[in-house]
């Protein structure tokens, strides 16, 4: 169901939330509340749940048990045309490998969001995407881009949707240092300019610096690490 906008501030609000795998727990009973525009970085060792509580953020993935609210919309009572629906006009992922569609260019990858909102995409809206990300090629295709290009891209797309709310699954992991630095500067900006909340899955502590705050996620649980 829509709950409209919080009247506490608040994007994402997760109470007890619970998922495992199998006879493996991920998230044990986790609370979590992030203030709208507020820029976060998680870490944790390999495994510990990152991308899982991501997944869980994104509506990709509903939790054992646990109340999950972000951007105005209850995960777990929604149902899939309107997990679908948020997902594409209030919730942008950035996955770990970057996730292009092969069969498409770099510029209809970067405009599908608008598409599957039933839009037509705005060629100049687009191309800003990219020029801002640093891609010069619209028409190339994902298998001639190198790890950096494609991770930008995704980037593009993500941001194309203007969302409210930003999840981004360690998106320099495959960059070096220049990239990296130019990507997480784009995320940055791209999120105070909207006032969106950011939350950035890394295992770099010069990425998690650049953020708000930074938690730790492991056992299952969050704790925060620091808070500006």
């Amino acid at each position: 169901m829509a709950l409209g906008p919080r009247d506490d501030g608040l994007a994402i609000l997760c109470r007890a939330l619970c998922c495992s795998f199998g006879d493996h727990e991920v998230l044990n009973s986790l609370d979590l509340a992030v203030p709208a525009g507020r820029c976060v970085a998680m870490m944790g060792p390999s495994g510990s749940g990152k991308t899982t509580l991501l997944h869980v953020l994104a509506g990709l993935i509903t939790p054992d048990s646990g109340d999950v609210e972000v951007a105005g919309l209850d995960l777990v009572s929604a149902s899939a045309r309107a997990l679908a629906r948020h997902r594409r006009e209030r919730v942008s992922m950035v996955f770990q490998f970057g996730e292009l569609l092969p069969e498409l260019n770099v510029a209809e990858n970067v405009s599908l969001p608008l598409r599957l909102s039933g839009k037509r995409p705005d060629e100049g809206r687009v191309q800003g995407a990219l020029e801002a990300v640093g891609l010069r090629d619209p028409g190339a295709w994902p298998a001639q881009l190198s790890g950096g290009e494609t991770q930008r891209a995704a980037v593009a797309r993500a941001l194309v949707t203007r969302p409210a709310v930003l999840l981004c699954d360690e998106p320099t992991g495959s960059l070096d240092a220049a990239n990296s630095e130019q990507v997480v500067r784009l995320l940055l900006e791209s999120a105070h300019q909207s006032a969106a909340t950011l939350i950035v899955s890394t295992h770099d502590p010069a990425v998690a610096a650049r953020m708000d705050e930074t938690w730790l996620l492991n056992d299952g649980s969050l704790r925060s690490l620091r808070c500006r």
